[in-house]
């Protein structure tokens, strides 16, 4: 379904493969509950960030800088869908866009 997430937490990070992302904590309003999103900061993960920028707010025409602590509370619409990690059920994010 489609539900609305507020930004709790964002930090940046490098994934196992070396490359650098940002790891995003959020907050779905109805349960609570914190649903965890990865963007990987890589040429073929850029249409994820851009996506994720959108959502966001921020104009992603030309080169971008972006304030991470700034995005706290920041709220967006969100597909979730339930998948399985680890052999427990959870949501993951299929895509955000402005709320």
């Amino acid at each position: 379904g489609v539900y609305v997430l507020t930004i709790k937490n964002i930090k940046e990070k490098v994934t196992a493969s070396g490359k650098n992302m940002w790891s995003v904590a959020y907050e779905e309003q109805e349960t609570g509950s914190t649903i965890f999103c990865n963007y990987v900061l890589s040429p073929e993960s850029m249409w994820k960030v851009k996506e994720f920028c959108d959502a966001c707010g921020i104009d992603t025409q030309g080169i971008v800088e972006v304030d991470l602590d700034g995005l706290k509370g920041i709220q967006v619409s969100a597909k979730l869908i339930r998948t399985e990690y680890q052999g427990q059920e959870r949501n993951d994010v299929a895509k955000v866009f402005p709320l």
